[in-house]
């Protein structure tokens, strides 16, 4: 089989990764794109979206080149394990698109946030979408995106969920509207009360058609993300509280915890989205209240990376629909009863997800599943 084309101009550690692409596509066999579709999966990757991956000098998306790697690593004889394959070639994407995003870094400034933590701060994009993560000295900030689910429903769990995106941000956004332009041109569907809803309102989890959600779903599996959600049933110690007070706890105690796992990172931008239903939650001091509980739990003071938290409509950010999709997946099969039979639909959806989840945590329980311990 003929080889691939090489990206024209590439250089240092973009480089290094493509060529290492490449050798191990010629020891696999020099699959085709065809043949590569295929070992994929029916819907995982198309045959240009592949081709890019060997042939342009953009950095692909981890979650391509993983199963790329996962898949081609099979077909050598005698070759090294996959898992090794995956963790030399996870080395060699980090250090290339580390320094794509020093490239495309902007100038940073000293400043201090609301509670005296000595921070670096970048400029900062608009708050209406998130914005490709900007390279400082303590490393790119990170991009947060939170709704929560099952207000005022008392036969739902409540839910607080986060989606932690890992990469180019804006590039995920633009793909996400991209997608709901074209699903919104479809005529098919046109007098569809749950369709009219989505073109009016954006994704939504608990109202899109499956020829709505099919395509997204799709879609989140091409990202590269991480997933958190705090869940109660409301019969926790603090049962007697409103759901309003719940939410703030949930999200206080979440972007405390998050505040902790990136302590060294220079900022975290977040965006709540607001509805109806959450409009009562206290967004403006959630940033104070959370590196109150952070420096809590950690016993001390210390500088921690700045909270810029602002409230989005989906409509505006339309990446928010991810937290949302998994949210909505939790709690289904939560209601379902925790069930691990692949019969059950409920269970199924969340064991699309569950993949992205590094932790699913209960007020009751306590933990219930991270990417350590998954359920099946």
């Amino acid at each position: 089989m003929p080889r691939l084309a090489r990206p024209v101009g590439q250089t240092g550690e973009g480089r290094a990764l493509n060529e290492a692409l490449h050798e191990l596509h010629e020891r696999a066999g020099l699959p085709s794109l065809k043949d590569m579709e295929r070992m994929l999966g029916a819907g995982v990757a198309s045959r240009s979206r592949i081709h890019e991956a060997f042939s342009q000098p953009r950095i692909p998306s981890w979650g391509l080149v993983e199963i790329l790697v996962e898949q081609l690593a099979r077909k050598v004889p005698s070759g090294p394990p996959e898992s090794k394959e995956v963790e030399r070639f996870h080395n060699l994407w980090i250090a290339a698109s580390s320094r794509a995003e020093v490239r495309q870094s902007r100038p940073t400034e000293v400043d201090y946030d609301s509670t005296g933590a000595n921070i670096v701060s970048t400029t900062k994009a608009p708050s209406s979408s998130p914005s490709t993560p900007a390279r400082t000295a303590g490393g790119p900030c990170v991009d947060l995106l939170m709704t929560d689910s099952g207000q005022n429903e008392p036969t739902q769990p409540l839910i607080v969920s986060a989606v932690e995106l890992v990469g180019d941000g804006a590039e995920i956004e633009r793909r996400i509207q991209d997608l709901f332009r074209r699903l919104s041109a479809r005529r098919s569907l046109k007098g569809l009360s749950s369709f009219d809803h989505f073109r009016r309102y954006g994704f939504n989890a608990l109202t899109d058609p499956d020829e709505v959600s099919g395509p997204f779903r799709e879609l989140m599996h091409e990202f590269t993300f991480r997933a958190y959600a705090y869940v109660t049933s409301r019969m926790s110690p603090r049962g007697g509280a409103t759901d309003t007070q719940m939410l703030n706890f949930m999200y206080t105690g979440m972007l405390g915890d998050l505040v902790l796992r990136h302590k060294t990172r220079p900022e975290l931008r977040c965006r709540i989205e607001t509805s109806s239903e959450n409009r009562d939650l206290p967004i403006e001091a959630l940033s104070n209240s959370a590196v109150r509980r952070a420096r809590m739990k950690l016993g001390r003071h210390a500088d921690l990376p700045r909270l810029d938290i602002a409230a989005s409509v989906r409509l505006d950010v339309m990446s928010m629909a991810m937290a949302d999709y998994i949210a909505r997946d939790i709690s289904g099969w939560l209601q379902s009863g925790c069930s691990t039979d692949p019969a059950d639909r409920p269970y199924r959806a969340f064991r699309e997800v569950e993949p992205f989840l590094s932790v699913l945590y209960s007020l009751e329980e306590g933990r219930i599943s991270d990417r350590k311990t998954l359920l099946h």
